[in-house]
């Protein structure tokens, strides 16, 4: 499962890309609206720090026609560009003829199968589930995530579920179970993904089994 990091703070991307596991990073209006700087600077500086992974810009553009033309802008930017394009009536025309054209469209904003399946129809690159939204909303969003990857495999479609609106590391855990294609997570979420009380019990343990042993030096 490709693992993207949910973030326009290029600082703490750097940071967390020394652990070799992002695969990507996803980039919408509001996560650019808390850093204070250019949109364009903010981007090259992350396609900096990951050169080969996928980088998914959402359109801040209203009317289709301009949605159209600045998904066109955002491609240009770098090989490694991918378009985020909210999942709506509006949309749908625009989303057809970018995937026409060879773009890749990242759909945002799904909550439902029946947008998900007409997103899969269209041929969309990932489809983005806001499962955290959901249960904030009182909906089950694993069962959700669930139908729609049940979908893609029945009628072996080739556009990939991504989980997106993650809250904490159980939908994480529910994301890896179901076998979707890709998750993108929080820079906090992703620093407890390592943790365990477990771990640390047992690595204080190691310590002290070692400081109290009669070795000094390893394999002297």
């Amino acid at each position: 499962m490709k693992l993207f990091l949910d973030t326009a703070d290029y600082k703490k991307i750097a940071e967390c890309s020394v652990t070799g596991l992002i695969d990507g990073v996803t980039i919408n209006p509001s996560l650019l609206k808390v850093q204070n700087e250019p949109p364009l600077k903010i981007v090259q500086e992350i396609i900096k720090v990951l050169p080969e992974a996928e980088i998914s810009l959402q359109v801040t553009e209203q009317d289709p026609h301009k949605v159209y033309e600045q998904a066109k802008h955002i491609v240009n930017v770098a090989d490694n560009m991918l378009v985020k394009i909210p999942c709506h009536k509006l949309y749908m025309p625009v989303i057809a003829q970018l995937i026409q054209e060879g773009i890749p469209v990242n759909a945002t904003l799904v909550f439902t199968l029946n947008q998900a399946f007409e997103l899969a129809k269209l041929g969309v690159h990932y489809i983005s589930l806001f499962v955290g939204r959901l249960y904030d909303n009182g909906v089950d969003g694993l069962k959700v995530a669930t139908t729609i990857q049940q979908m893609l495999d029945t009628y072996d479609y080739d556009s990939e579920l991504l989980i997106a609106s993650v809250r904490n590391p159980e939908h994480i855990e529910g994301a890896l179970a179901l076998g979707c294609d890709a998750i993108t997570i929080p820079v906090d979420i992703f620093n407890q993904l390592s943790m365990s009380s477990l771990s640390d019990a047992g690595l204080e343990q190691f310590k002290q089994d070692w400081l109290q042993g009669p070795h000094k030096q390893l394999l002297e």
